[in-house]
């Protein structure tokens, strides 16, 4: 599983989505759909980005204990099919 994080921060944690006013983060199966999708955001004019590898029972687990938003893309495809203009949203897969 992949994160996204700050390009040359990467050792500093996963980047959240802002999403309905609240971060989210977005954990993404394939590397190559989070590579695309942090281009996708740096196109609109986020920063710069990484996808980072992580573990999926530690990314989602400390996301359930401190009760942060996540969301698990199943494919780049899904993210653009639900995005918008102001917000670029996924429909999630929890487990």
């Amino acid at each position: 599983m992949y994160i996204l994080a700050l390009k040359g921060q990467e050792d500093l944690g996963a980047y959240s989505v802002e999403r309905d006013g609240k971060k989210t983060l977005y954990l993404f199966v394939d590397k190559d759909d989070a590579i695309r999708y942090a281009r996708l955001l740096e196109a609109n004019d986020y920063p710069l980005m990484n996808a980072v590898e992580v573990s999926p029972d530690e990314a989602i687990g400390t996301c359930k204990k401190y009760n942060h938003p996540y969301y698990v893309a199943v494919s780049y495809t899904h993210l653009r099919a639900h995005e918008t203009r102001h917000d670029l949203v996924c429909r999630l897969l929890l487990e």
